[in-house]
């Protein structure tokens, strides 16, 4: 099925991106694989800070 307003996976990606963006989610740019560590361990933290007693 091919829909007119994308023609590649990076247009899709693209628009997925932008729906999210505008309704919900914050969209961070991670370029390597130890930023996505850094972004996990932070929303880990960030979910569990009642049990952490803010201690990493």
């Amino acid at each position: 099925m091919h829909n007119e307003l994308y023609t590649t996976e990076y247009d899709v990606e693209k628009m997925f991106i932008e729906v999210i963006t505008t309704n919900w989610y914050k969209y961070n740019n991670l370029s390597s694989y130890e930023e996505l560590l850094e972004n996990f361990r932070n929303k880990l933290n960030l979910l569990n800070k009642d049990i952490l007693n803010a201690k990493p």
